[in-house]
Order: C-alpha cells, then structure tokens, then sequence
C-alpha cells in the first residue's frame, strides 16, 4: 500500500502498525531490495513525476552504486559481499566490519523545509533493515504523493511498500505523535532544537533507539582572492545558497570570521554582478 495516510484519530495507526510488523517480518533479501530501490528511481525519470520538486535528484540517489556505498559507509565492506559486488571502498577486515542490525519499526520525524526528506529517511530505514513509519509535514504532502503513487506502479509485490507506511497529521496533534512514539522500536528524528526537543519527550518504549539529526555545523575557509575572482562563482554560489533563500535553508551561513585582506568588505559580502 503505497500511499499516503492522513490520520484523524490514534486508532487509524494500530493497522498501518500490523501491516508493518508483518512485512518486517517477511525476508527480503538485500539484493532485492537495492534492485526495487533502483527500479523506484528510473521508473520517477521515466513517467511524469519527473516534474515534481526533487524527482530528479531522488532518482540518482536511489541508484545501485549509491545506495551501495551508503550502505558501505553505514555498516562497513561486507554490505558489498552480500550485494554479490565489487566494494566502493578499500578492503577491510572482516572483524572491523559492521553488521545490519534491525531494530523493527522505526518512526519519522521529518523537518518541515526539506521536500524529499521523509522519503530519504524512509529509505535509509529500509536499507537498515526496518519497517518504517514515517511523518510527512502537512505541507509537503503535495510533494511526496506523486513520489509514492510512482512506487506503486513498480512495487506491485509489495516488496518495498510493505515496510513502508507514511503518514500525515497537523503539527499541534500532540496525541497523534503521542501514538506514533508509542508504536515504534527506534526513531529518526530532523530538524531545530526546538523540535527535537518536542519529539524526544513523546513516549517512546523504553527499549526505542533514537537517533537526532538536529542542527549541524561546517566550517569553510575560503581565500579572499580566491572568493572575489568571478572565475570561482564562489560569491554567485553563497548568494545563491546563503541569501535568496535565507529564510528556508538549512544550509545557511550563521557565523563569519573576516580576516584582515586586502579585499574590500564590501566586495566580500555584496551582491555578485550576474
């Protein structure tokens, strides 16, 4: 069932849960599953979800090759020798390889300004193994059906939408998010201080596994000469990413240190010349 749930009462969960622990229960080979995940993807280019917002870059990133290296960089080598492939990194010891280890149903809470993150985090849950459930933000449900109803046409076996069950409910619903921390054995949680906050109070198992990908910061040390040659575009792409959309990334600028240059302030932090 491939589809997206809008939820009212605590109740409509306890099914999607069943069907979960059911399809969690049903071995798929992890093989199969990269193979469905890559299928998922050419089928988005193929038809016309390709119009919608991040079609594109979702159906690379369901690819074979970088699936498999997620799965390398997540649980070592040895993910290759399952897959029956080449490993994209170097060899390494059996003993310092990690192994899959399902935890069951995972819960998703999603940050409300990236598109495509619920369906990004449903995935990385199956590739750990697990049923998912998965919040979609109200906002984003226009984004995420398309993307779903194309699963559907290539998942006809259930293969995939067997361990997935997304869901949507407004943001204030505290009891709603309440039942769904409820039903889960581990939880993926994005986004702010705030909202992390919020879902780590929720009840959860005592034995759930939480996982918190809240705020995060890098640090870039740039050459102000460098910066200021229009060759670089280095000043077009900060504009770009750091100013026009200022109010929804999350991969803004917070803090700059200015050493002392000889390149004017101004130069530095103005708008580029198109």
């Amino acid at each position: 069932m491939s589809k997206l749930t809008l939820l009212s009462d605590s109740d409509e969960i306890l099914p999607l849960v069943r069907r979960l622990r059911d399809g969690v229960a049903r071995e798929i080979p992890l093989s199969t599953l990269i193979e469905k995940l890559a299928s998922w993807g050419a089928r988005l280019l193929a038809s016309r979800t390709c119009n919608v917002p991040g079609a594109a870059y979702l159906s690379i990133w369901l690819r074979r090759e970088n699936l498999q290296r997620l799965l390398e960089a997540d649980f070592g080598g040895a993910v290759s020798g399952m897959l029956g492939v080449p490993s994209a990194f170097p060899e390494e010891p059996m003993g310092n390889s990690s192994f899959i280890k399902p935890v069951g149903i995972v819960g998703h809470w999603t940050a409300g300004n990236v598109d495509l993150q619920a369906v990004l985090s449903g995935v990385c849950g199956l590739l750990g193994g697990n049923a998912n459930l998965i919040r979609v933000p109200s906002d984003q449900r226009a984004h995420i059906d398309p993307l779903l109803a194309c699963l559907a046409e290539d998942d006809s076996e259930g293969g995939l939408s067997s361990r997935l069950a997304f869901i949507s409910f407004p943001s204030d619903r505290v009891d709603l998010h309440e039942a769904m921390a409820r039903q889960v054995d581990g939880a993926m949680i994005w986004g702010g201080d705030e909202a992390v906050r919020a879902v780590r109070a929720l009840p959860f198992p005592s034995w759930a596994r939480i996982a918190v990908f809240g705020p995060r910061y890098s640090l870039a040390l740039m050459d102000a000469l460098t910066w200021s040659n229009p060759a670089t575009r280095l000043r077009q792409s900060f504009w770009n990413e750091g100013m026009k959309i200022l109010e929804n990334s999350c991969e803004i600028w917070r803090t700059r240190f200015e050493p002392r240059t000889s390149v004017s302030r101004g130069s530095l932090w103005s708008r580029p010349t198109p």
